[in-house]
């Protein structure tokens, strides 16, 4: 299972009602923030998400609406109790921005240590998962990043009673390990059935659809969940999406859909786009299960039962998601 929390949905600059762009993704076993402008710290709070939990930060790149508040994050993570590590993540220049960023904290309670991101398979292994930033079309280098929850086989228990494993050694086969038995060597792959699938959730922002290199369908393509930037308005000069590099909110539904993902929120709104709402009708005519992104927005996501979606694979905070339309998440699940 992830939880999946949309703390910011403003673009450039924050609003009375909107913080800016972020997200905080928990699993079992570890916590991941996705960028942290200013007053990330008060939208974790706002979300009754405490600091202390956040293991990795992946930054994706170092506009300061995105990275601007990275010192207060860590300060506040200091100020919770943390003593374990903490990992933060970005593009080429990280060190230097983290030493700007801390230059007037005290010394942290916890070891900050820095990745940048390097070769194209550049990837971070988590506790039953894995981090994978893949490359945005921005005005600066900008990464994306996918955050996937790998789902071990089934367990053939049947096999492994028919092959004579004694029932002391499961545990161990299901973990991965190697076992001798009778003077033999049976791999773990024996005994599991076929792949299943895990989790995926996809968050993109700041950038156009495609570019030099670029093709963020292709990268987010089959994600459970796809956070992705909408910043304009279908009234807005097209000229300037492509000046600053951003997406209109109809591109990011099309991007939804060519990528054949289950579901999407929308946010990095600009502050000229103030009534995103207005174009849902429209956007989900192209997107059927398309939401407009607000601060505070959650959702648990689960594992499909063998194959077959789970009725409560995608569940929304409803009270918060309640559109012009009339319309509510649960409404547009249903109809799925």
């Amino acid at each position: 299972m992830l939880n999946v929390y949309l703390l910011g949905t403003a673009g450039q600059f924050p609003r009375p009602n909107r913080y800016l762009s972020s997200a905080f993704i928990q699993s079992e076993r570890c916590g991941i923030l996705i960028d942290c402008g200013e007053g990330t710290q008060i939208a974790l709070s706002h979300a009754s998400v405490s600091c202390k939990k956040i293991d990795y930060i992946c930054i994706t790149h170092y506009h300061a609406d995105h990275v601007g508040g990275l010192a207060g994050v860590l300060l506040a993570i200091h100020n919770q109790g943390r003593t374990d590590p903490l990992t933060i993540i970005g593009p080429a220049g990280l060190h230097d921005v983290y030493q700007n960023s801390v230059y007037l904290i005290r010394k942290l309670a916890f070891e900050v240590r820095l990745l940048e991101i390097g070769a194209p398979n550049f990837s971070v292994d988590f506790g039953g998962g894995r981090i994978m930033p893949f490359k945005l079309y921005h005005t600066v280098p900008c990464y994306g990043y996918n955050v996937e929850i790998i789902r071990r086989p089934k367990f053939l228990a049947g096999r492994a009673e028919k092959m004579g494993v004694p029932l002391n050694l499961w545990s161990a086969i299901n973990n991965g390990e190697s076992i001798f038995v009778d003077g033999k060597v049976y791999e773990p792959s024996l005994f599991y059935g076929k792949p299943r699938k895990g989790i995926k959730v996809s968050y993109c922002t700041d950038t156009r659809p495609n570019g030099p290199g670029v093709d963020v369908a292709k990268d987010v393509a089959g994600a459970d969940l796809l956070i992705c930037e909408a910043m304009y308005s279908k009234e807005t000069r097209t000229e300037k999406a492509w000046e600053t590099r951003h997406m209109f909110m109809w591109e990011a539904a099309e991007l939804a859909k060519k990528a054949c993902v289950r579901c999407v929120w929308l946010t990095h709104f600009s502050k000229s786009n103030f009534a995103p709402d207005t174009e849902l009708k429209d956007l989900r005519s192209i997107m059927p299960n398309l939401f407009i992104g607000r601060d505070g927005m959650s959702t648990e996501l689960f594992y499909d039962n063998d194959g077959e979606r789970d009725a409560d694979y995608t569940r929304l905070e409803e009270e918060l998601v309640m559109d012009d339309v009339g319309a509510s998440v649960s409404d547009v699940i249903a109809n799925l």
